[in-house]
């Protein structure tokens, strides 16, 4: 009897724990999905343009080439986070819907002109609308987030908040502190 119960508990909890992404997460990963391609695209393509231009210009001007990309790319990810810690995100897919048109429409432009000053305005634009994105996506993440799991979040912000943002766990290295509610939880995984 006892082994008809551990039998079927790892099912009952995948059971329990999975749940389906909701529409506005879905419209957030197709979105940002469709941005990262774009800026995937636009690193080869302005590699291959600097190249290109290796019998026109010299060295240096084909460093230049890229540097003035990656700079835009740079300045839209700054102005894109700027923007996406002030949006009001009452409805995040919209938001995605209106990022990827805009990566779409000077994508097309890049395309269509094909120079070095149009792979800039995509990188800027394609940045700040990834940065954006991420927001959007974030934002659908939570509002999606099981009442279960809402301590859990909340518990993340706040030990957040404390540390900052460090660039992931590795960097940071052990913190030698919990959040309260963490701390009180039970060991886990200490076969």
């Amino acid at each position: 009897m006892i082994m008809i119960r551990v039998r079927g508990w790892p099912k009952m909890i995948a059971a329990k724990m999975r749940q389906p992404l909701g529409r506005k997460v879905v419209a957030g990963l197709w979105g940002n999905g469709t941005i990262r391609i774009l800026t995937g695209f636009l690193t080869l393509f302005v590699a291959f343009y600097a190249k290109a231009q290796q019998g026109d210009a010299s060295d240096w001007t084909q460093l230049l080439l890229l540097g003035a990309v990656g700079a835009a790319a740079g300045v839209g990810d700054m102005i894109g986070n700027g923007v996406g810690t002030r949006l009001e995100l009452k409805n995040p897919p919209n938001i995605v819907v209106g990022a990827t048109a805009a990566c779409f429409v000077v994508a097309v432009l890049a395309a269509i002109f094909g120079n070095i000053a149009a792979a800039a305005v995509a990188a800027l634009v394609a940045s700040g609308t990834s940065a954006i994105g991420k927001v959007c996506l974030d934002s659908s993440i939570q509002d999606d987030l099981p009442d279960e799991w809402q301590d859990y979040y909340t518990a993340n912000v706040e030990f957040f908040e404390d540390i900052g943002s460090p660039g992931g766990a590795a960097k940071l290295g052990n913190t030698h502190k919990d959040h309260p509610m963490i701390a009180e939880l039970p060991p886990q995984n200490q076969d």
